[in-house]
């Protein structure tokens, strides 16, 4: 009933034209259990309930958002002809131009800044707006690749060493060919970077005028090679190229659980980590895999977030030799514990976190699931959870419901 009088103020508010919002304390309303969350999962109106967060296509909006809130990355657009306030008008979860929703969206999407990086990313999916071909993610705005580099309509890319950006360039610049042209040169200017005052182009790169006719780089000390590709020992990640006489650097990211290492052909790469993160636990020396049993409850959702942070993912339980040692520290909280097996991702499908669809035909050949788990399973409940009360069990659960959840490092 106090549910019903909530909304029946805020509906009240509404007609009245009034811009008050009258809720009851959170301790009075019973919480309705969540259909399966396509997007983000959100609190409603009074901040109390769990509802889930609208995708793209959805309705958003209406006062005080009754009509909805947008998942990460979407933008409630509402009609500018709309006779409404703003306040009170709705609108359309949208995803940015040049974007499309994606239910399994990469974990890393392509951004600016890390356009010219060589990132290795889990295979994880998050829902989310995904940027289309040939186009990267900047201040939330899905922008032409080559536009990376400035705010404009024109490629404004980041100049090289010694040069800078002219919206009138020369198209006969200096080189050391001809450090002082005199040939006739077409009386047409293009935005480009040049080099400055002191410096010519020589194979793409500006250098002074007294270095042309240098043979190779020099960096720290040491001499390169036109061409030449380098590793900076000295600094992980950190490479170089000798281009002309010029070093030109760059770094490679690695992603979270990765670490650079040496590659076969003396580059920065990245590799699986060959050791637990900080707070992992290795059961067994056999075992490839580090865990960590998080003691504060999170929805299946935040759980899958928290673990990606560590490069990790929701424990997958296919051997009994884990299972039985999860149960056994689960059992020492006292509490349900989310495992990393649900029928969010893909419908009518049964999949662990790392993409494995469950073999359904071993539930007679183990007693990992509850009596009756499988009987007992409804529309809002499609995540799985280690059941205190079953003996840590396996039982379904809904997927919005706090837990304590366990992640998996997977060793390199």
């Amino acid at each position: 009933m106090g549910k019903i009088l909530a909304i029946f103020a805020v509906l009240l508010g509404t007609i009245n034209g009034l811009a008050a919002l009258s809720c009851l304390e959170c301790g009075t309303y019973t919480c309705t259990p969540l259909p399966r969350c396509r997007g983000d999962v959100t609190k409603g109106v009074c901040n109390c309930c769990d509802v889930c967060a609208k995708i793209a296509g959805e309705g958003c909006g209406g006062p005080w958002g009754i009509a909805g809130t947008c998942s990460r990355g979407l933008t409630c657009v509402k009609d500018p002809n709309d006779p409404l306030e703003d306040f009170q008008s709705s609108g359309t979860c949208e995803c940015p131009a040049h974007s499309s929703w994606n239910q399994c969206g990469s974990a890393c999407p392509t951004t600016c800044d890390n356009l010219d990086t060589n990132v290795i990313c889990p295979e994880v999916c998050v829902p989310s707006c995904t940027c289309d071909d040939g186009y990267a993610l900047k201040d939330g705005n899905c922008i032409l690749e080559d536009q990376c580099g400035g705010t404009g309509p024109t490629r404004r890319p980041p100049c090289r060493p010694h040069s800078e950006w002219n919206e009138c360039g020369s198209a006969c610049p200096a080189t050391c060919a001809d450090p002082n042209p005199e040939q006739p040169c077409l009386a047409v200017c293009a935005p480009r970077c040049v080099c400055v005052e002191g410096y010519v182009m020589d194979n793409g790169n500006c250098i002074p005028v007294d270095r042309c006719g240098s043979d190779g780089c020099d960096y720290e000390g040491n001499q390169y090679n036109d061409g030449d590709e380098w590793a900076v020992r000295e600094s992980p990640g950190l490479g170089c190229q000798c281009e002309g006489s010029e070093a030109v650097c760059y770094v490679v990211d690695c992603a979270p659980g990765y670490q650079h290492v040496i590659g076969r052909d003396g580059l920065w790469t990245c590799e699986r980590k060959n050791e637990c993160p900080q707070g992992y636990l290795r059961p067994r020396r056999s075992v490839r895999r580090c865990y960590k049993l998080v003691t504060t409850g999170a929805s299946y959702q935040n759980a899958e977030q928290q673990c990606l942070q560590d490069g990790a993912r929701l424990v997958t339980l296919k051997a009994k030799q884990i299972n039985k040692w999860l149960k056994n520290e689960a059992r020492r909280e006292g509490s349900d514990t989310w495992i990393g097996l649900s029928y969010r991702v893909t419908e009518k499908k049964l999949v662990w976190s790392d993409g494995d669809q469950y073999n359904t035909s071993k539930l007679k050949r183990n007693n990992f699931w509850a009596k009756g788990a499988f009987r007992q399973y409804t529309a809002d409940k499609d995540c799985v959870y280690m059941s205190r009360r079953d003996g840590y069990r396996w039982r379904f659960g809904n997927c919005a419901d706090e837990r304590l959840f366990t992640c998996e490092f997977v060793l390199g």
